[in-house]
């Protein structure tokens, strides 16, 4: 049976009332299968059950950076640790410090610790999602793929992607209702936990237009209506504090309030067109080599996230696909490094993944079946540090 369902931001989400404690119990379940299921393929990969060394095994990539920051703070130079001629300063200081903080309250390791602070932020952000979706279908469909899904190894790390979905989701929750000062705290946060935070400011001004021409104002009076809206003023103020924070606490400390760009050097990035960076697929020699096919995977899944941004404008989520779009963007600017991650770690992606397999019943089951599986292939690939899923 086919079903067809309303677009998913036909109704407005609620806010207030008390906490639903079965969906939290539920999605705690969802969280601790996905552990189990990726700590069976840890056990079948190393023939052992050792837990921490589970959690070891999936701190790979920027991890061992962010370890660093959670154990010793961050460099006062560039030096020799994990990459010769760079430092610690590219990554940003929210969700390390919350590992440190942690770590210190109990005495577990940086690794531990993040990965307690990253699968709570992945927990907290699917329970405050639910009220940006119409259809419970899409909802749980987005939850499972969150907690259980290709990339929840990820989100169970010390990486910065769960708290990043953790607070996209709560700033784009709160400029749903139009709470534009709500949005500048999350997003305050969510410039402290990766650079491209701070582009969610575009989204409050999207919304912020957006309700201006709803309410039947018109363009010529666009200019003075967002300059006499004090709540969208404090909430702009507001957003860049965390990036604010961390450049003025670099410039202190090292002498350098850009030192987070200027260090991508050490890495071999560069500014460049982010179009150029998408055409490298056209370029690329057949059959491909391996190498070839790294850097096709990476460029593919910006392509695919531009397109679900076009999705989330046909979902009338324009502030979100404004958002997603300038971080995919931003992103390739630095080249196709990692586009992997960065793309799975926007949540509105998701939403609209799952809006569009929830409209039809075989799809929709589907997608369970095929959420779960590629969270067993593409576990095996990050532990063994694949380049594919970087």
């Amino acid at each position: 049976m086919t079903t067809i369902e309303q677009p998913i931001a036909a109704a407005p989400p609620h806010y207030g009332g008390a906490v639903p404690y079965r969906r939290l119990a539920m999605l705690v379940l969802l969280a601790l299968a996905g552990i189990a299921l990726r700590g069976a393929v840890f056990a079948a990969i190393n023939g052992g059950t050792d837990v921490s060394g589970y959690v070891h095994a999936l701190c790979v990539w920027d991890c061992g950076w962010y370890r660093t920051i959670a154990e010793g703070g961050y460099d006062l130079a560039p030096g020799v640790r994990l990459r010769p001629g760079a430092a610690n300063w590219a990554f940003f200081p929210l969700s390390p410090t919350l590992a440190a903080l942690l770590g210190r309250l109990t005495g577990l390791s940086a690794e531990w610790a993040g990965f307690i602070v990253s699968n709570t932020a992945a927990i907290l952000a699917a329970l405050a999602a639910r009220p940006l979706f119409n259809s419970g279908r899409a909802y749980w469909l987005f939850a499972t793929g969150l907690l259980v899904g290709p990339f929840s190894f990820l989100f169970s790390s010390l990486h910065t992607e769960a708290l990043f979905i953790l607070m996209t989701t709560l700033a784009l929750r709160a400029l749903s209702n139009s709470r534009f000062v709500v949005a500048g705290l999350a997003t305050a946060l969510l410039s402290a936990t990766r650079v491209t935070g701070v582009l969610m400011v575009f989204a409050m001004l999207a919304k912020a237009v957006e309700d201006h021409l709803t309410q039947g104002g018109r363009w010529r009076d666009l200019p003075l209506a967002l300059i006499g809206n004090p709540p969208l003023l404090l909430g702009l103020a507001l957003a860049p504090a965390g990036l604010f924070a961390y450049i003025a606490w670099l410039q202190f400390q090292v002498g350098d309030g850009l030192a987070f760009v200027h260090i991508q050097r050490a890495w071999g990035r560069e500014l460049v067109n982010p179009l150029s960076s998408l055409a490298l697929l056209t370029e690329l020699q057949w059959p491909m080599t391996p190498a070839g096919m790294v850097v096709a995977s990476w460029a593919a899944a910006a392509v695919i996230g531009l397109v679900l941004c076009v999705v989330l404008l046909f979902q009338r989520r324009v502030p979100a696909a404004i958002f997603c779009a300038l971080c995919i963007l931003v992103s390739l600017s630095a080249g196709q490094t990692s586009l992997v991650r960065f793309v799975a770690g926007l949540a509105p992606l998701g939403w609209a993944l799952s809006a569009l397999l929830a409209r039809w019943t075989p799809a929709w089951v589907l997608g369970f079946l095929v959420a779960i599986v590629l969270d067993v292939v593409l576990t095996i690939g990050w532990i063994n540090s694949s380049l594919f899923v970087m």
